[in-house]
């Protein structure tokens, strides 16, 4: 789920006025549902969010139409976590047009490429993960061969803080891992030997499932640290 500021400028030709026969009227808000909106969409929503509705757009004198709005988008993405929790992601948006072709909308960025990828001011979210960069890509595309469309697609390069996993996962393992260890230099015949293989047992157990229940179950591959408390448990 990402929380999106989407601005969409295109300019109407049938919305232009001149200022001085308005009493200098240069820009008006009107109701989107009375005017034409070109239909962008984004190719990877998987689900409908809870976005606030705005029903108003700004139309200046020279027909620029201005739709700012901000979206919640439900987006499918593939994780590589074979990495965890140092993993790094990148997950796409892609804006389209479903109808109109190259003739009727194309598709701009309103900065260049450059200033896209080096604005870090409008990621929020100061949690879980760090914004790397947003690389822009153009394209053009044909179905038949006959008519393109235009597409923009923004890859999302995010990296995960993985502090909170090396403190509650990674470093009490390891101190599991050194006491499983010192456990060998018990004696044989000791009854409390057992008791203890099996306690630290519990505990990889209990970090194994910490580790499944964190991580989607659609995700690409194992985590090494996974596959770390496995061999521990063996």
């Amino acid at each position: 789920t990402t929380y999106v500021w989407y601005r969409l400028q295109w300019t109407d030709e049938f919305l232009v006025w001149d200022p001085e026969k308005f009493d200098d009227v240069e820009q008006i808000s009107i109701p989107t549902a009375n005017i034409w909106v070109p239909d962008i969409l984004i190719n990877e929503f998987v689900d409908v969010g809870k976005s606030p509705d705005i029903p108003y757009v700004y139309v200046g004198h020279t027909g620029l139409v201005r739709n700012y709005k901000p979206i919640q988008v439900v987006t499918a993405c593939s994780l590589n976590i074979y990495n965890f929790p140092y993993d790094v992601q990148k997950c796409s948006l892609t804006f389209q047009s479903w109808l109109h072709t190259t003739k009727d909308i194309n598709i701009t960025l309103m900065r260049t490429p450059e200033e896209v990828m080096n604005d870090k001011s409008v990621f929020m979210n100061q949690g879980e993960w760090e914004l790397l960069h947003v690389l822009s890509v153009y394209n053009e595309f044909s179905i038949d061969n006959d008519d393109y469309y235009a597409e923009m697609k923004f890859h999302v390069v995010i990296r995960r803080r993985p502090l909170f996993y090396t403190v509650n996962l990674l470093l009490p393992s390891i101190f599991l891992m050194v006491m499983d260890i010192v456990g060998f230099y018990l004696p044989p015949d000791s009854g409390e030997r057992v008791s203890f293989k099996i306690t630290l047992l519990l505990g990889y157990s209990v970090f194994l499932i910490i580790v499944s229940d964190t991580l989607p179950a659609t995700a690409i591959g194992t985590p090494l640290m996974g596959v770390y408390f496995v061999v521990c448990m063996a």
